[in-house]
């Protein structure tokens, strides 16, 4: 089943006989939550994130609102259709290493203000802190809600009108075998999206994000049920680190896109923390089913309850997002 995005149609960058962008004129200044590192160039690569340009995929560089006013699109027509058919979309180096030294200086700011949810190994030791709103309540990570390379993407994968759900930042070693962030599938129609900003390098077997492609449309969804939360489940005669994917290695400043619905896990072991932000967004609410959708993902209501920082936010892109959740309401 498909994801359903606004009425508004997507427009199609110019591209070469190659597949690549062209390019329209001088590269403007760039709009972006943090100030970006002096004369960095745009970075290229398909929707797997894979760098170079010469895939059918050209990943999307990081833009200011002017051109969205001129109707050119952050991402690809066939970017979008890559999200809409495989649940996800990678964009490699999205942030510079400037942006995610000053991301990882608000994390004694986060660690002071609040207490984490713990997640504990059998021995008792914290493997797993989560930290809840921490993008709605730190001033600086606020701008990353409205930042072109987040705001601008998810606007052209959910359409006009669309929420925010909710954010945190997660640091720890732990695995965690498959799953999906939701999993009523009466509710796969309506799309929320997840969004990983990572500031630490993974591999596959050092704590990556994997995915099964394509795992969050049915039936191929339902199929793949007897794998969730089973560590030690093997309904297809393999464990849960050989089930085929696609392993989302990760540099500090890469970005991944993925519907809730979309499978996925971490397996391998880490000798460092592997820290991520994730900023979490929902298509635009329409009727009193899209709100069931939601509360049978967050059953204690607080997901229809923004945070009162973004309640009063002075940004039209955040109070955008908020109030178009509260008038549904």
């Amino acid at each position: 089943m498909g994801n359903r995005r606004g009425d508004e149609g997507v427009g199609q960058r110019p591209v070469d006989e190659g597949g690549r962008l062209r390019q329209h004129g001088a590269e403007p200044e760039i709009r972006t939550a943090f100030a970006p590192a002096p004369g960095r160039r745009r970075h290229s690569g398909d929707s797997l994130g894979n760098r170079g340009g010469s895939g059918p995929y050209p990943r999307a560089p990081r833009r200011c609102s002017c051109l969205a006013a001129r109707g050119e699109p952050v991402i690809t027509k066939e970017q979008i259709a890559h999200f809409e058919t495989f649940g996800f979309l990678v964009l490699r180096q999205a942030f510079s290493p400037e942006e995610i030294e000053r991301i990882l200086s608000r994390y004694e700011h986060i660690r002071l203000g609040q207490t984490p949810l713990i997640e504990e190994a059998a021995d008792g030791k914290t493997v797993t802190r989560a930290y809840e709103y921490v993008v709605e309540t730190d001033p600086e990570l606020a701008k990353l809600a409205e930042d072109d390379r987040i705001y601008e993407t998810i606007e052209q994968l959910l359409g006009r009108g669309f929420i925010w759900t909710g954010s945190e930042w997660i640091s720890g070693r732990s695995q965690a075998p498959w799953h999906a962030d939701r999993q009523d599938r009466t509710d796969l129609y309506y799309t929320t999206i997840k969004v990983h900003l990572y500031l630490d390098l993974t591999k596959k077997e050092t704590c990556a994000l994997r995915v099964i492609p394509g795992s969050h449309r049915s039936p191929f969804h339902e199929t793949l049920m007897p794998l969730l939360h089973e560590e030690n489940v093997r309904p297809y005669g393999m464990d849960g680190p050989s089930i085929p994917c696609y392993a989302f290695e990760s540099k500090p400043g890469d970005v991944i896109f993925f519907n809730q619905f979309l499978l996925h896990s971490v397996f391998g072991s880490l000798e460092n923390e592997r820290r991520y932000v994730a900023l979490k967004f929902g298509a635009r609410i329409r009727n009193e089913d899209d709100i069931a959708a939601l509360m049978r993902y967050k059953p204690d209501g607080r997901i229809l309850k923004p945070h009162e920082a973004f309640v009063t936010s002075k940004s039209a892109r955040i109070k955008g997002m908020v109030e178009a959740f509260v008038e549904a309401r």
